[in-house]
């Protein structure tokens, strides 16, 4: 199987996962791997529908549940804010990531990942200063 084969086996794919209907689920091809000797391996996610409609990625259930992000406000899923430019919309959370959590849609529709700071202030509230960082300066004599 040559590379062209492999890209339209996986357009077919897509279009049948398009135009089967799974009551109840949002189904999703990503991104695989292809391997000249004849194989494709690709992965498929299923995410089920809330009631109304709204897919629950595993990202979405994660900002529901993201008390232990500091500065994280929960009703900020769904909300805009603008950087260089651009609007960008809140999608889920990546709780793995440390430096850049909040997942969030672009324009164009491209995923983009933004830390907790520059969330904070692009929707109108202060920095925001991790205790554990604010006590440590603290304790060392730092002042901000």
């Amino acid at each position: 199987m040559d590379r062209a084969i492999a890209e339209k086996l996986l357009k077919d794919v897509q279009a049948a996962i398009d135009l089967g209907e799974i009551e109840g689920f949002s189904i999703k091809l990503l991104p695989g791997t292809y391997d000249p000797r004849g194989t494709i391996t690709f992965k498929v996610e299923a995410s089920e529908l809330s009631a109304d409609g709204t897919v629950n990625t595993p990202e979405r259930i994660a900002w529901k549940g993201a008390r232990f992000i500091g500065g994280v406000e929960t009703e900020w899923l769904d909300q805009t804010f603008t950087h260089e430019h651009k609007v960008y919309t809140i999608v889920g959370l990546k709780p793995r990531s440390y430096v850049r959590p909040i997942l969030c849609e672009g324009p164009d529709g491209r995923m983009a990942k933004f830390p907790v700071n520059m969330v904070r202030a692009a929707m109108g509230l202060s920095k925001y200063i991790d205790p554990m960082e604010l006590a440590a300066n603290e304790a060392l004599g730092r002042t901000r």
